[in-house]
């Protein structure tokens, strides 16, 4: 940036550069955290991985007071419409943030009050659109419940299906040492296992059920050879 206000003839001044630089970077990881992707805040210290789960990875409501202030500033040539637009983006994330705490509890609550136990790991987690509402994956030993859970009818709902992990397959056991599966793992956080018989051998697939109808970017693949061959 210093050279470049150099070359253009401009005079910036280094203390500032360097401390919008520090905002930019650890803006950036808050609201990466923000979402239900995870971000590891403390590497490389500690390598897990944190989630807000509170704000969708493309929030149209950001997007748009963020794009609609930078449009009014420019069409203005003043700030303020740009700094307005940034303080209600962040007073609509601290709301999210607290949404999802609140829910993230009353789901805990009610599926304790259902069942006498807690999952053993579970996202309450923004869908598009709707602020207020949540996409809820409960980790309950052999198999994954769904379900949705809404701030202003807070009672969670449950699906009917049930999504078996198959993490106990000989042949799951056998293809976690493939490195595309291995690196999948890394940044799963909730990996579900289908196991197809093919002529090859066996191909094993991983995916997250975070992203079960996503691209194929959001699963990983091995072939475990046929026992013999």
């Amino acid at each position: 940036v210093m050279a470049w206000a150099k070359w253009r003839g401009r005079e910036v001044r280094v203390g500032w550069v360097l401390a919008l630089s520090y905002l930019a970077i650890y803006s950036h990881l808050f609201l990466d955290f923000l979402n239900n992707y995870g971000v590891r805040l403390l590497a490389p210290l500690e390598w897990r991985w944190f989630y807000g789960d509170a704000v969708f990875i493309v929030d149209p409501w950001l997007w748009l007071v963020l794009g609609a202030g930078v449009w009014m500033a420019r069409r203005k040539k003043t700030t303020q419409p740009a700094g307005m637009a940034l303080g209600a983006a962040t007073g609509y994330v601290l709301v999210m943030l607290l949404s999802a705490a609140v829910s993230r509890e009353s789901v805990l609550r009610d599926f304790r009050h259902d069942r006498g136990y807690d999952p053993s790991a579970l996202m309450v987690g923004p869908v598009p659109v709707s602020p207020f509402t949540h996409e809820v994956i409960l980790d309950v030993g052999d198999h994954y419940e769904t379900g949705t859970y809404r701030f202003w009818s807070p009672r969670l709902r449950l699906d009917a299906k049930r999504v078996p992990k198959n993490e106990h397959a000989p042949e799951v056991a056998a293809a976690r040492a493939a490195p595309a599966i291995r690196s999948f793992l890394v940044w799963s956080r909730f990996p579900v296992w289908q196991v197809e018989r093919t002529e090859q051998g066996t191909r094993v697939t991983v995916q997250d059920m975070r992203f079960r109808g996503g691209a194929a970017r959001f699963s990983a693949s091995a072939i475990v050879p046929i026992a013999g061959n």
